[in-house]
């Protein structure tokens, strides 16, 4: 049975439906899924890009998360059975080819690709481990899925081929922006996503490895800490990947010790806020880095980012909070309506941030609440291919560091981690956080004031900047 998609946009009055755009996926669906690969599967890094091979050329070429080569097949319409015939055949190919003739087919299609060296480091990588075999799994995409397609996609899951297919639609809202609305069919109660990976090691094994490296205390912790949230850890052949409890097959991160490397490790930002009620993904980011971007821990720096890790699983809102934040946040948007600011209408989150949008496309400002303390916040990330933009934003800021902060009245915190393709303008307060409930009061109305005179400072500066850093890149 086809789904049929109904959106409405829900305001103060009826819901309103959203129609379907006449903007076809024709000209970037590929574009999009090479820019973000993450609208398809969590985790995938691509490698290759209308990547040549004996039954044609595959769109896409990618690795997933746990390590696995993907094939993808890109349609502009309706997805039909060929398309899964077609995919297989690449499938085939890539598993059969020569290592060799792989790698240096890779190699010589980077050109069009960002981080040529994290992609070849990750090819080589894959490659030697595919003595113990060399295993494809298969994602299609398109606009829509003919109901032959379903019935082939479920039969050959009983046969665990390892299939995923995706559709997209684009709908139009009334003041002129675009949504894109993403279904996806594969086996929900597979191990993985697009069905198990079928040589797998225990936790313990994967651990040894990381406990060779110098790193297995940090391995230990950080699985404990997921576990102890009620994370669910499941072992690959060389990794473990973390997922939902409710959601096995789903992506939130990976832990893969590499022998003479350390401990590399990936997380999904989208994917945490998909799953957990009230995070955003730039929390996941301000707190752990940017998603999807390897990262590795070595015996000489794996105790700061292990215990960054374990608090921020503690402070995931189904890991047995209490429902303080919540409830902090509502009674601060309470005092907000009193004040008429810009978060008028935003719902209260669980998480440790509450955010809402400037009116600059990757720009947000948002309060910030811990145990003991509140933040008030501008982020700067346009996504992962805007590191330049993020940075140039951020120094038209900077630029008048002093005049923004006299009109605040204080001191700011401006980060700027080279490690981190985000910026950030920050002010804190000790006053009390989301445990000090007699103190919500006086932390709340702080806090709201604060917020007024950092939004009044920075707000016509921002706009002034984001036009300056566009006409130069233009």
């Amino acid at each position: 049975m086809t789904a049929q998609i109904g959106i409405w946009s829900v305001g103060d009055d009826f819901p309103v439906r959203v129609e379907r755009s006449d903007i076809g996926l024709e000209a970037d669906l590929e574009d999009w899924v090479a820019g973000q690969p993450s609208l398809l599967l969590e985790g995938l890094q691509v490698v290759g890009r209308q990547l040549h091979v004996d039954a044609g050329y595959i769109d896409l070429l990618c690795l997933d998360a746990t390590g696995r080569w993907v094939i993808v097949e890109l349609k502009r319409g309706q997805l039909y059975r060929d398309a899964i015939v077609q995919a297989i055949d690449y499938a085939s190919c890539i598993q059969t080819i020569d290592g060799a003739f792989l790698r240096d087919s890779i190699r010589k299609g980077l050109d069009g690709l960002a981080n040529r060296e994290s992609v070849l480091e990750s090819v080589d990588y894959q490659l030697q481990s595919d003595d113990e075999g060399r295993e494809v799994a298969i994602i299609v995409a398109g606009a829509g899925v003919d109901p032959g397609m379903e019935r082939v996609v479920t039969y050959l899951g009983k046969f665990e081929i390892p299939i995923r297919v995706v559709s997209f639609d684009v709908f139009g809202t009334s003041d002129g922006s675009k949504l894109l609305v993403r279904e996806v069919l594969d086996d929900e109660n597979s191990q993985t996503g697009i069905v198990p990976v079928k040589k797998a090691r225990t936790v313990d094994e994967i651990g040894r490895v990381a406990e060779g490296e110098g790193v297995g205390e940090a391995f230990n912790q950080i699985i404990a800490g997921a576990e102890e949230a009620g994370l669910f850890c499941r072992p690959y052949k060389h990794s473990v990947m973390i997922t939902p409890p409710t959601h096995k097959n789903r992506y939130l991160m990976v832990l893969n010790p590499r022998e003479g490397l350390g401990l590399r490790m990936s997380h999904g930002s989208d994917a945490f806020a998909e799953f957990f009620s009230g995070v955003v993904a730039h929390d996941v980011e301000e707190a752990l880095g940017p998603s999807d971007e390897a990262y590795v821990l070595t015996k000489e720096n794996w105790q700061e980012k292990a215990q960054v890790l374990v608090e921020f699983f503690r402070q995931l809102p189904e890991a047995g909070r209490d429902g303080s934040r919540r409830a902090f946040f509502t009674a601060l948007l309470d005092h907000e309506e009193t004040r008429k600011t810009t978060f008028a209408g935003r719902s209260p989150s669980s998480g440790s941030f509450l955010d809402t949008s400037t009116g600059v496309t990757g720009v947000g400002i948002g309060y910030g609440v811990t145990q003991h303390g509140t933040t008030v916040y501008l982020w700067i990330d346009r996504g992962k291919d805007w590191a330049d933009w993020n940075d140039a934003v951020y120094r038209c800021l900077i630029s008048q560091k002093e005049q923004i902060e006299a009109d605040f009245g204080e001191v700011m915190t401006w980060d700027a981690k080279e490690t981190n393709r985000s910026r950030k303008l920050a002010s804190s307060l000790d006053l009390g956080g989301w445990v000090d409930h007699e103190a919500w009061p006086e932390v709340i109305e702080a806090t709201v004031e604060t917020m007024i005179r950092f939004d009044a400072a920075i707000r016509p500066r921002l706009g002034d900047a984001v036009k300056t850093v566009d006409a130069k890149q233009s």
